[in-house]
């Protein structure tokens, strides 16, 4: 009678296809789930010390001219404030 011959391959558990399911999942349950956005934040300014009011409707003219001059309003910016 012959006998039968053990095979010594050893048994595991292959990683590769492992990892594959893993990242499946990852990607399932990202994409899946719900992100909530906060688009109101309940927040206190604090009230103004000074009385004085803002001159919202005042305009101010920059003008930059062709020798790269900076003029604000009526003042001229020096070079070396720049």
């Amino acid at each position: 009678m012959k006998s039968r011959q053990r095979r010594n391959d050893a048994i595991g558990i292959e990683l590769a296809p492992l990892i594959d399911i893993v990242f499946i999942l990852l990607i399932f349950f990202v994409v899946s789930s719900t992100f909530i956005r906060e688009n109101v934040l309940e927040i206190e300014l604090p009230t103004s010390q000074s009385t004085a009011d803002a001159r919202a409707d005042e305009t101010i003219e920059v003008v930059i001219t062709a020798n790269n001059e900076i003029q604000v309003g009526e003042r001229l910016i020096p070079k070396s404030s720049r």
